[in-house]
């Protein structure tokens, strides 16, 4: 490793290419926290400069380079920036900024002078001239903004290639790329700073005196790795000192960091695979437990455990990626390594924003249910499915159904699902052993046992659907979820089409139950029925009460079950929510939904009716959600 003071003009003045990787965050620098504490640094030794005053040199900090070997005698030299690079970028739109204003002003040999530290010289001699002309080569996210800038050589096409824009109804101007932001800032106030001192001195000296400045009094550290030095880890630990890296970040830079060295073609391998990840998309946070993290991160996790088989801790994703691929070499080239990745990614999107076109519409109803389910932790083995066991496209929606069942079934019967996570990839390791299949998918699961991965039975099913409550245990919307499916199962090819994209539940026999529904042929006080009555001095009151305390306990746990809800597609208004079962059925028959015709011809709705309801909806109901 060699450190050695460079000035600007030193850094920019010889003929080199400094190349910003993909793995390096997007030009971030902004005007209150960066460019006008520069500027009034610049300032400052601009004033000493003009008044003839000692000035010392100002260190803006280290920049870290590793040097590429060249692969011809005609190739520029080039460095790949490890660090330094949001403050190189930035000289460079300063520089940008400084050569279009002297060149308007008309000082053409001060802005060829300025303009030699953005263009490397003699581009018929070069490999690629256009590419090796730039001093400074940025990511592909900011490249095309920063070469257009550039090559405008002028504050007016600047402006007119990214022009101040003001939608209907707005007070502020929609952003513009922080690139053009920087360069305008720097334009501006060099303006500023002629006007201001034009009185003292002449504006020929001023802006060579600023000039100046950045040729004698603006330095940095310049930092060159040796061929032994570790350039990721060094990059690693430098970030780790700022902003912390995220896990997908650091799967960057170790990725393309070894595909720069081996000189593969970094844009073509950015526009193929990366570029899908700079969507806005991949930034949103979502929450698991503790800890939060991007849609990347959460993709970059899923995509190592289902690689080796294990879940990896969250925390860790880095380090077992690089041990995985150092130790086993998975992938011959890196793009076979990022197409990988890429395939994960795609399928990822999809189920989180799922596609309703065609043959697209069942899997996309999967990816919302799952959702509902809260149970995106099985997503790994449904990737894995597509992906790479490639199963047949009306086997792997036969897959999501077997997965579905078994996750419908085992929320039913108030399993634990806080293992799901190394569940979901110990299958896919079973799988990859035994051979990717429905079959085997389904004989993986069969076998589960324990309160963490039992697959419930018929009896097991049956015993929850029929006897437990759910209205205080599932949310609404899971429930609207089950019964939509169960009046979609009912169906047939000539029932009248419904939407049920607006469903809301409904309890028959209301929760206050006690004005209209008699308990053993009789009505009781309204403060015993939600079993909230505390003995008193009232002894009838307090043996009735010894005498249905059982029975109003039993009812207000049947009343929240299976057999005592449904779903409508329009609300029952709250008066006609709490009537009697006989002008409640009047409202039900005004449902065009199939679930509710069955109560077209019950007579009375008591806990027997409930019960029977319950075991006629769980034949349909152990059909969609069937057992091992």
């Amino acid at each position: 490793m060699q450190a050695n003071p460079r000035k600007l003009t030193e850094l920019f003045g010889q003929t080199l290419r400094y190349m910003v990787p993909i793995f390096q965050r997007h030009y971030v620098w902004d005007e209150e926290n960066q460019w006008i504490p520069l500027w009034e640094d610049i300032l400052e030794k601009h004033k000493q400069r003009l008044e003839k005053q000692s000035t010392s040199e100002h260190f803006l900090g280290a920049i870290i380079l590793d040097q590429v070997r060249k692969q011809s005698t005609k190739e520029v030299s080039r460095f790949v920036v490890i660090d330094g690079q949001q403050r190189i970028t930035t000289i460079q739109l300063l520089l940008a900024s400084l050569r279009d204003f002297v060149d308007e002003r008309g000082f053409h040999d001060l802005a060829n002078a300025v303009g030699g530290n953005l263009f490397n010289p003699f581009p018929e001699m070069m490999e690629d001239r256009s590419k090796e002309i730039y001093k400074l080569w940025p990511t592909k996210f900011n490249r095309d903004v920063f070469c257009n800038i550039l090559n405008a050589s002028s504050y007016e096409k600047v402006n007119e290639t990214y022009p101040i824009i003001f939608k209907p109804r707005k007070r502020k101007p929609e952003p513009r790329d922080r690139l053009v932001d920087a360069y305008v800032f720097f334009y501006t106030n060099i303006k500023r700073l002629c006007e201001d001192g034009v009185n003292k001195h002449s504006e020929e000296d001023i802006l060579l005196e600023l000039y100046g400045v950045l040729q004698n009094n603006f330095a940095v550290v310049e930092i060159i790795l040796s061929e032994q030095d570790d350039s990721q880890e060094i990059f690693n630990s430098l970030n780790a000192l700022g902003k912390p890296l995220n896990q997908s970040d650091l799967l960057r830079s170790f990725i393309f960091m070894r595909a720069e060295k081996s000189h593969e073609d970094l844009d073509s391998l950015y526009d193929k695979y990366w570029g899908f990840f700079e969507d806005n998309f991949w930034d949103v946070q979502t929450r698991r437990g503790n800890l939060w993290s991007s849609r990347l991160d959460q993709v970059t996790r899923i995509f190592l455990s289902s690689k080796i088989g294990v879940a990896v801790d969250a925390k860790k994703v880095h380090i077992e990626y690089k041990n995985w691929v150092r130790e086993k070499q998975p992938f011959s080239t890196i793009e076979d390594e990022l197409k990988a990745f890429f395939d994960y990614g795609n399928w990822f999107y999809l189920l989180e924003e799922p596609i309703d076109i065609d043959e697209f519409d069942k899997f996309a109803e999967f990816a919302r249910r799952l959702k509902i389910w809260d149970v995106t932790t099985v997503y790994p083995l449904v990737i894995f499915l597509i992906v790479e066991a490639k199963v047949e496209w009306t086997e792997f929606l036969e897959c999501c159904r077997t997965l579905e069942a078994f996750i419908v079934r085992r929320l039913i019967c108030r399993k634990d699902n806080k293992e799901y996570n190394k569940y979901f990839i110990e299958i896919i390791s079973r799988l990859r052993q035994e051979g990717p299949s429905l079959s085997a998918l389904k004989k993986l699961l069969a076998t589960g046992s324990g309160a963490t991965r039992a697959w419930p039975n018929d009896q097991e099913f049956e015993y929850y659907w029929c006897s437990e409550p759910v209205y205080d245990y599932l949310d609404s919307a899971q429930i609207r979820t089950i019964f939509k499916l169960i009046e979609l199962h009912l169906r047939t090819t000539k029932t009248e089409d419904v939407s049920l994209s607006s469903i809301s539940v409904e309890h028959i026999m209301p929760q206050d139950w006690a004005e209209h529904y008699p308990l053993d042929g009789k009505l009781i006080p309204w403060l015993m029925y939600r079993g909230w009555y505390s003995p008193s001095d009232d002894h009838e009151a307090n043996k009735l009460w010894d005498q249905i305390e059982d029975k109003v306990m039993a009812r207000n746990k049947a009343i929240q079950s299976f057999g005592n809800l449904t779903i409508v597609t329009q609300p029952l208004n709250s008066k006609m929510s709490n009537a009697a079962f006989i002008d409640k059925k009047k409202e039900f028959r005004n449902s065009v939904l199939l679930l509710n015709r069955y109560l077209d011809y019950i007579r009375r709705w008591d806990e027997v009716a409930m019960a029977k309801r319950a075991r006629k909806l769980f034949d349909t109901a152990k059909t969609i959600w069937f057992g091992p």
